[in-house]
């Protein structure tokens, strides 16, 4: 297959939705550090859900009035009021609307974001902003890539990123982001690992090992900062059990989630991944149709 060279990456407008709660915390610093490597507009967004919002007593009159976005206002002063945002050129929406989704689809399409950033406490609740169905939504239809700062990963984002993990099934859906893949690592000056767990439940085995480095050599060209892996297993947990024992601050993957539910990263794989890793995970969506 034809390999491109690496895109250069620009990225010049970041979302981040946040439901105020502590993985939304945990996952602001590292909009805010992306946004100042790139020089980049944050647009930081809560979308108000129907009956979500309780009404209140008015100061003055003891009347109970229902402002949904006047107390969302004010969560967001107090969300923001824990970070420094120095020259960060910065912006807060509060939207309100029946799907989560909906509202952030919009701001997707009208500000040109080129991430999205999400924080995820990997439990249920009325939000659920990346578990259940805004999760599925988010990972199928959005058109930008998505780091998302899973439950484990609670350290402070790194300076910068020094070692990328790229997880890849080595399908041609897969490997079509790796010029994307290639860039970043190059924009970063970052190691990179490009890993493979076989999809058939095979025990470790040096010839099936040499046979897949092998393989991948030939469709992942060489480059000064890539290394090869192949680890056996379950594949989130391999991924995710890969990349902390190497040290890696980021993962990278490719995934799908139409068509066939058995691919290696389908949703379900992505999301084991994601809420297993103490590293955030960078996911770039191929589509395929059903």
């Amino acid at each position: 297959m034809t390999v491109l060279a690496p895109t250069r990456i620009a990225i010049q407008e970041i979302l981040m939705a946040t439901d105020y709660s502590p993985a939304s915390e945990a996952a602001l610093p590292y909009a805010l550090e992306i946004a100042r490597y790139f020089n980049a507009g944050l647009h930081i967004v809560h979308v108000l859900l129907p009956g979500e919002w309780q009404p209140t007593a008015d100061d003055t009159t003891g009347a109970f009035e229902y402002k949904p976005v006047e107390q969302a206002e004010k969560h967001m002063a107090s969300f923001l009021s824990a970070v420094k945002l120095g020259e960060v050129r910065c912006e807060y929406l509060i939207r309100q609307g029946p799907s989560v989704w909906e509202e952030l689809y919009r701001i997707i399409q009208d500000k040109a974001i080129d991430m999205a950033v999400l924080g995820t406490h990997g439990r249920g609740g009325i939000r659920k902003l990346l578990v259940g169905s805004v999760a599925e939504e988010v990972f199928r239809k959005a058109s930008c890539p998505v780091l998302t700062i899973g439950p484990r990963a609670t350290g402070l984002p790194p300076v910068a990123f020094r070692k990328i993990l790229f997880a890849t099934d080595l399908t041609p859906e897969s490997l079509q982001h790796l010029p994307f893949v290639l860039g970043f690592a190059e924009e970063w000056k970052a190691a990179l690992i490009a890993l493979h767990v076989p999809q058939f439940p095979y025990d470790p085995d040096r010839e099936v090992a040499d046979a897949t480095t092998k393989r991948m050599r030939e469709l992942i060209p060489a480059q000064a900062n890539l290394e090869y892996a192949v680890e056996f297993g379950d594949p989130a947990a391999a991924i995710a059990r890969f990349a902390d024992d190497q040290d890696c601050d980021l993962i990278m993957l490719g995934a799908h989630l139409g068509g066939d539910a058995s691919s290696h990263f389908s949703g379900a794989i992505a999301h084991k991944i994601l809420l297993e890793a103490q590293c955030p995970v960078l996911t770039v969506h191929w589509y395929k149709e059903d």
